[in-house]
This record gives structure tokens, sequence and C-alpha cells, in this order.
């Protein structure tokens, strides 16, 4: 059986679930610098034969949304820059895939293409990133912006740099370097092309000074909720994090985004689109479920209104948290866009159960039971058509995923929707996702 007939499964590594997520007991509470820590996931991750590490990412201190006394309460303000992590961790593993977070808001073509090309090198082809457009204020006054950039501004910056990076990925094509020592021919100057990009937001001359890396492209993902990142991922993704909770949803988001990639000259296989999915594993159905009350009692107030602000952009520090979740037009903008449902029993959600929400599954899938419920309901999807794989969200680590690769996969892979070996060398050939041909970079 090839990679083509198996569910694709990335896990969120992050240390913290949650802003009190370090509080909870087994997690390691100095686990956001603890190279030791992402070492022991990594491995794990790998014994389960998983295909992508996922290290999420942002480049500020979020402090807007926070009430008085409960700032430094969190434990999701600093952590590792991803690209530099995933080097070491290359270094520790031999199949998994590293994929990091990058801001194509704040950062430049070049300096991307050039470090995850070396990244490339470095893991042999197992390398990746997810391309965001960094949207806080405590993120843009980081870099010379005093206040962050309009959605439609980002994106189009967005689409500039991601073929700004492909095209200084093939600076060189795949057979330049000769390093002939007997006719002291290092590469064929003919096959070196610079970019010579010139566009609203960036101008790059080229060439990148490294090779093409191994994958031709490092695997690309996206995560984009509005249509706009519907858009860029149909046109340049190789995965797509995505957020639906029920399978007839996933059905539909999955044609709709198979229709816009027609539209870019795609096929629906270059694209594997892997919604979140939060499982809580226990030894019996009751076991999970006090594991789950038991998460929620380490959410805090403080941590909740600074949760609603970083994903919903929304300060509601100022309300009755008791009280319903106020008609914001912002709020109903995301509701639309996200299609959320802020309604509970014929009522509005409160703020409250609102953040517990949000700590739990947030729209996503999520199963509380044995391992084989967990199980059953992620071979449902895949072979429903729900989803092209998964990417976890554990509630705790490293105890969440030890249950999930020592308990969920052996069945996975027993019901034959899960490889029991790495079918390839490179994270593509793992995930049945071809290699790009060269093209000329001024294309």
């Amino acid at each position: 059986m090839t990679s083509h007939n198996f569910m694709k499964l990335a896990v969120l590594c992050n240390n913290h679930p949650g802003s009190m997520g370090w509080t909870y007991p087994g997690n390691y509470c100095e686990g956001d610098m603890n190279f030791a820590m992402y070492s022991s996931l990594a491995k794990t991750c790998e014994r389960g034969k998983l295909d992508v590490m996922f290290l999420a990412d942002g480049v500020g201190v979020q402090t807007a949304g926070i009430r008085e006394g409960h700032f430094g309460r969190g434990g999701t303000h600093v952590h590792f820059e991803p690209t530099t992590l995933l080097a070491a961790l290359s270094q520790v593993t031999s199949q998994l895939g590293l994929v990091g977070t990058v801001s194509a808001t704040y950062h430049h073509p070049y300096t991307i293409a050039r470090q995850i090309a070396s990244l490339d090198f470095l893991t042999k082809g197992r390398s990746g990133f997810n391309l965001v457009t960094s949207g806080s204020p405590e993120e843009a006054k980081n870099f010379g912006h005093t206040s962050e950039l309009s959605s439609e501004v980002r994106y189009r910056r967005a689409n500039e740099f991601i073929d700004a990076v492909m095209g200084l990925w093939d600076s060189f094509e795949d057979d330049a370097f000769l390093r002939d020592k007997v006719s002291g021919q290092y590469f064929d100057p003919r096959k070196m092309h610079k970019l010579n990009h010139e566009g609203e937001f960036f101008r790059i001359e080229g060439p990148l000074n490294i090779p093409r890396p191994p994958q031709g492209y490092p695997l690309i993902s996206q995560a984009g909720m509005s249509d706009a990142g519907h858009d860029l991922a149909a046109r340049t993704a190789d995965i797509m994090y995505a957020k639906y909770g029920t399978l007839e949803g996933g059905r539909a988001f999955k044609a709709k985004m198979h229709e816009a990639m027609k539209k870019h000259g795609r096929a629906a296989g270059e694209l594997a689109i892997l919604p979140g999915f939060f499982p809580v594993i226990g030894a019996t159905e009751e076991d999970a479920q006090r594991k789950f009350r038991e998460r929620q009692t380490y959410l805090d107030d403080g941590g909740g209104l600074a949760m609603i602000k970083g994903l919903w952009k929304v300060d509601l520090s100022g309300y009755d948290l008791d009280g319903p979740i106020p008609d914001l037009p912002e709020l109903r903008k995301l509701a639309h866009g996200q299609q959320i449902d802020f309604s509970r029993a014929g009522r509005r959600m409160t703020i409250r159960e609102a953040f517990h929400w949000l700590a739990s599954a947030y729209a996503h899938l999520s199963v509380i039971g044995t391992p084989e419920q967990v199980a059953d309901a992620m071979q449902l999807w895949y072979q429903e058509g729900g989803a092209d794989g998964f990417n976890l969200y554990l509630h705790a680590m490293p105890n969440s995923l030890d249950d999930f690769v020592d308990h969920v996969v052996p069945i996975l892979q027993q019901r034959g929707v899960m490889k029991k070996e790495y079918c390839g060398g490179t994270l593509r050939e793992n995930l049945g996702l071809p290699r790009p041909m060269w093209q000329s970079p001024t294309r």
C-alpha cells in the first residue's frame, strides 16, 4: 500500500496547550525553552510513524485583552524560534517531517527561502513551513508599524511572498552542480537563474546562494480561514490545516477547496486537508471524561480572555464573563467566516463558556473516550471523505502524545488506514505528494 492510501497525521507540538497548560500535572512547565523535551516529543512522533511535527509561532508577546493581575500567568508568551529548533531536531530524527510557522507579514522572502532550503538539506528532505499572515498589534509594533496591517494587504503580501520564495528555490536547476575536480567546474553557470522580482512589496534580484532543495520545494502548509486564505492554499499549499467539526462540513469544505484548486490548474491530490482533531484518551470513557474535566479546571479567567483575544482578535476584558458574548461586528464577521455558532441551548453562549470551549476543541472534531472510540471517529472521517488526515491537538504533553502513539496508532494500523512504516525518504514522498519540477524563476 502506498502513502496515498493512508491518512496523513500531523501533531501540534508546542508545549503548552492553552494559556495555563503549563500548570497541568505531568506537563513540562519549563518546556518552552527545553530542547530535551522537544527532542523526546519528536522521537515519540517518529516512533508512532506520524508524518509531521508542527510548531506554531508568533513574533510578539500578547498584552492586549489581559486583565490586570493576570499578565505573566500564561505559558504561551515565550518559546523557541521554530526554524532554529527544527534544525536541532533534524539531528535526533531521521524520517519525521519538521514544519514550523513563518510570518509572510514580517519576514523577507530571501531570508525565509534561504533558511528553509538549508533546513531541507539538514533534514535530507523532511522540512516545510506553515505560512501565516500575522495580525496582532504587538507583532506589528515589533516590526516598525504603528498598528497591524489590514487583512487584504496581508494576503496580497503573502501571495507575493510565496511566489518569491518558490522562485528563489528555483535559482539553480537540479543538475546545476557538477563538483568536478578534474575539470575544476563547481557548477554550470548556464543553469543558474536570477529571480529579478519587482512587486508591490519586494524587490529581489537573486539568485539564492543555496542549491535547489532536496524536495524541490520544501512542504508548504497554510491554515487561513478567510476566502483569501482559502484561495492562497488552493494555489500554493501542499497541506491545509482546517477547522470544521462535522463530517458533512468536512466533505463540503474539501469539495470547495478542490473546486478552487481547479481554477489554479491543480489536481485534488496535490493538497492534503487536515482538520484539527482534539482527542482525550482514557482507559474507559469515564476515565477520559475525568481527564477532560480536570484539564478544564486549569484555565483561569485571564488565560481565557487572552485566548479569545488571540484567536478572535477582540478584547472582551471589560465585559461580564458570565454574560452573553456581545454582538460585536468583529464577532458577526467571525461567526460567518468560520461558521461558528455562539448559541447554547436556545441562548447566547457566555464569555466564560466561550473560552472553555476554545480551550477544549474550538470547532474541531473532538472525541473524549477510549482508544477504540478515538480510532473509530478518525477512520470514519477518513474513509467517508471528511478528511485526508488530521492535525492533532493534544491536551497534555507528553502524556497525551504517548497515549495516542501507544494505544490509538496500533488500532489504526491494524485497520489498514495508517502506515506501519514510513513510505519514502522525504516528507513529500511520505505524504504521497509529487516533487515539483524546476521552473524558470522568471515564469
